[in-house]
């Protein structure tokens, strides 16, 4: 064999050959998800926000998501595990409600579930007996994110377990 011959068409495509396929073992599960996925809208008629926001980080040990659920207002996100199988996702957490006083007056529960649906994510929450489906489409930047205020520094300490263990 010619050394014309070897650079010229036997080695490029050894190369190609290569770039595929490290292209392919270096992909990670949870690397389509990552991203920020949202419905919320902004009512014409009340000036209120309404819907859900997920900012998912899947990469690395430990996958995690700031989620917002607003009603009339996108009030507090939340850092919160994920758990990532394939294609779909879960996740949990719960929030304090209080008072003006800053008095604790109850807790919602929030199960968040969904799937990736081509570019968008189908989900399914379940917000203490309300459930809804809905689907969120991708972001280029926060919108829900950024209206709510961060977790408060008593709520952050308190540890979110993971889907699995509710």
């Amino acid at each position: 064999m010619s050394a014309r011959l070897w650079t010229s068409c036997l080695l490029p495509g050894l190369a190609a050959f290569a770039c595929v396929t490290t292209g392919a073992a270096v992909a990670k599960p949870g690397n389509r998800i990552s991203g920020i996925y949202s419905n919320v809208h902004l009512s014409p008629e009340t000036g209120d926000l309404g819907g859900l926001e997920i900012e998912f980080h899947a990469q690395g040990p430990k996958p995690h998501a700031l989620v917002v659920f607003c009603e009339g207002w996108c009030n507090q996100w939340h850092r919160v595990p994920v758990e990532l199988r394939g294609d779909k996702f879960s996740l949990s957490f719960s929030e304090t409600l209080r008072d003006s006083s800053g008095s604790k007056v109850g807790e919602d529960h929030y199960r968040i579930e969904g799937r990736i649906a081509r570019r968008s994510l189908i989900v399914h929450l379940r917000l203490n007996t309300n459930q809804w489906r809905m689907k969120l489409d991708p972001l280029r930047s926060r919108f829900g994110l950024d209206v709510a205020h961060p977790p408060t520094k008593r709520e952050a300490a308190v540890p979110q377990r993971p889907p699995h263990d509710r």
